[in-house]
């Protein structure tokens, strides 16, 4: 992950890194009741997200509503398995809030942006202007990082 950042960081000065409420909301949840792995795992990005240099946003309410009603067409039309919800209200967050790129692990968020569906779905619901992408850090670490 932190490669990908400092990919990311090198290609483009300005970047900014945002973590949705729902990626909140699931990292809390690891905390609590994850194994130690997990919890372990989840107490490392909490405490290091703001010096990794990701800064937490919400969603208006309104949003959140829109999140669910296009984290449901995503199931839907499967481009998300149906037991996917936080995956659909991640990948809605993220566009909502303008984001050209997704950085997940997550195999049903890289493959949904995969999809042929997807564009068209998140541009029937006005939520995505950019045509965000979604790739694995090691993708973009590997992909876009500048050889010498």
């Amino acid at each position: 992950m932190l490669d990908a950042l400092s990919t990311i960081k090198a290609r483009l000065p300005a970047a900014r890194f945002f973590v949705p409420p729902t990626v909140l909301e699931e990292l809390g949840f690891m905390y609590e009741r994850g194994n130690e792995e997990e919890k372990e795992a989840a107490e490392i990005a909490l405490s290091c997200m703001r010096e990794w240099g990701y800064e937490a946003v919400n969603v208006i309410p309104v949003g959140r509503g829109i999140a669910e009603q296009l984290s449901f067409k995503l199931r839907t039309s499967e481009v998300l398995p149906d037991e996917e919800v936080n995956d659909g209200f991640i990948i809605a967050e993220c566009a909502l809030i303008g984001c050209s790129l997704l950085l997940s692990s997550d195999s049903h968020l890289i493959e949904a942006g995969l999809n042929p569906k997807f564009y068209g779905i998140l541009k029937d619901s006005d939520a995505d202007e950019d045509k965000m992408v979604i790739g694995s850090p090691h993708t973009i670490a590997t992909r876009f990082f500048r050889k010498r």
